[in-house]
This record gives structure tokens, sequence and C-alpha cells, in this order.
């Protein structure tokens, strides 16, 4: 009788599993179609570095075409599964002044879902620091061990380097699994990401 019960309840955790995957996907193709700002939307399975990204889920990824004389803004919104199966949404809001850079450049945003962060490309250095707002909401933050006191976003290298950015604040809410950065200054583009 507890086999029948427990198969039931897989059953139905499956089923709803399901269900929220397709209603987030609806409402992120809602979100994406309605984005004058999206020129290129990138869906793939492997991360910068080729390998397989822990969770299976593709990247959330924006490309657009920036003069540096003129500045913009670039923003970024997705939704994803996390490995305990969380429904996990990320925001960002890149700001790059007038006069930031010279020429025009196509600027791509990834949401790095394993730090969590973002990944900015391409390489290049900046004449004024663009500003950056970036919001997680449903991250596992006991799992990552963040809290008030010991969280902060920073440059993070491929060779481990961390290197903390200048920033206005950072949110962190564990009832709500909100973790974010206020105005967090790029100099140059790379990845950042939160760290303790």
């Amino acid at each position: 009788m507890n086999i029948k019960i427990e198969k039931n309840m897989l059953h139905r955790i499956k089923i709803l599993a399901v269900l929220i995957l397709s209603l987030t996907l609806v409402s992120c193709s809602d979100s994406i179609m309605n984005n004058p700002e999206t020129v290129q939307i990138e869906n793939t399975s492997l991360s910068k570095t080729g390998k397989k990204l822990e969770n299976d889920n593709p990247p959330t990824t924006v490309t657009k075409r920036i003069n540096g004389k003129n500045g913009g803004v670039i923003n970024l919104t997705g939704t994803y599964i996390g490995l305990d199966l969380r429904i996990i949404t990320v925001n960002a809001t890149l700001t790059i002044p007038p006069a930031a850079f010279e020429g025009t450049k196509d600027i791509t945003l990834t949401a790095d879902y394993q730090t969590p962060g973002i990944i900015c490309e391409p390489s290049m250095e900046f004449d004024i620091p663009l500003t950056l707002d970036l919001l997680y909401i449903g991250v596992d933050l006991i799992a990552l061990q963040f809290n008030q006191t010991n969280v902060f976003f920073a440059y993070l290298g491929d060779d481990g380097t961390v290197k903390p950015c200048k920033y206005e604040g950072i949110d962190l809410n564990l009832l709500t699994s909100l973790l974010g950065v206020r105005k967090a200054k790029l100099e140059h583009f790379s990845r950042y990401g939160f760290s303790r």
C-alpha cells in the first residue's frame, strides 16, 4: 500500500514540475517577444567553457548592438529550474553611459547559473565604468552559505581570482531566496558573480 501511495505522489510531482516548466516557458517567451531591446536570444546547453551546465538548463542570453559614443541599456530576464527543482528568476540591467568606449560593439550578457552571476562579453575595458543591477530570486542561499555578513559581488577570473567590485549595496533575503547587487561598477567585461 505504501509503495502505491509513493508512486502516486511521485507521479503528481512529475506532473506539477511539467506544468510549472510549461507556464515558465510561456511567460518567458512573452516577455522576450515584447522586449524591443532584445536583438538576439541564444539557447544552448553548453557554457562558455564548453562544459555541460550542471542542471542542463540552456543559458539565458541577450545580445544588443551598442554605440559607445551614445551608450545604452541592456535588459536580461530569464527563468530556469535549479538543481533542487526550485524555479529561479534572474533579472539584470546593464547601463552603458555615453562615451564608455569607442565604436559600436555587439554586447552579450549571459546569466551564470552556477555562481550565481553574469558573464559579459566581448572582453573589453571601459573609459567610464558601466553600471549593473543584478537580481536572482529563488536561489538556495543556505546551500551557497551566503548571509548578510559574508556575501559580496566580484570579478571572478578563470584562474580563481576574486576581486570585489564597487557597488551601492547587496540585497539578500533568506525567506524569499533573493540575492542581488545594486549599481555594481564594471570597469571591464568578464565573469562577475556573488562570492563569500
